[in-house]
């Protein structure tokens, strides 16, 4: 039960940082692009509902640094250190005019791919978002025009 308490506590942390590092604005906007809707993934969160393994993949699908195993058991860090660093060494060495190879150059670009995957659903919660603000404008007007 204690392990299950850390793991939503671990959690609720990659949620925190997802939207603070503008993965999505706020937590229902997270939930939508994770493919739950806000009380699913709140109940997730506070351990109301077991965390999946489906759950955790998604949730470190978001960006390739989150390390999966430390959701899971806590063990090493929130990040996958390695590869963050072995990425900014491709492309400093592309940046420093150094040979690199095509596989390591694919590594970069498959990184980059998933860079502006996230980013686009960034976009996406967005648009969700500003969604949902103009339907509250709609109903905004609609009230100010049935007081007048």
């Amino acid at each position: 039960m204690e392990a299950d308490k850390l793991r939503c506590e671990r959690a609720r942390s990659i949620v925190q940082w997802l939207i603070k590092n503008g993965y999505a604005t706020n937590q229902k906007c997270l939930a939508k692009l994770l493919g739950y809707n806000h009380a699913a993934l709140s109940q997730i969160l506070n351990g109301k509902v077991p965390m999946s393994g489906k759950f955790m993949n998604t949730l470190c699908s978001k960006n390739a640094a989150l390390n999966r195993d430390w959701l899971e058991t806590g063990e090493g860090e929130m990040f996958v250190a390695e590869q963050v660093r072995s990425e900014s060494d491709q492309i400093r060495a592309i940046i420093d005019g150094n040979e690199i190879s095509g596989n390591s150059l694919v590594n970069i670009l498959s990184s980059q791919s998933q860079l502006i995957s996230q980013l686009t659903n960034y976009v996406r919660s967005l648009s969700i978002k500003i969604d949902e603000q103009q339907k509250q404008i709609d109903d905004l007007v609609e009230k100010l025009n049935n007081k007048g």
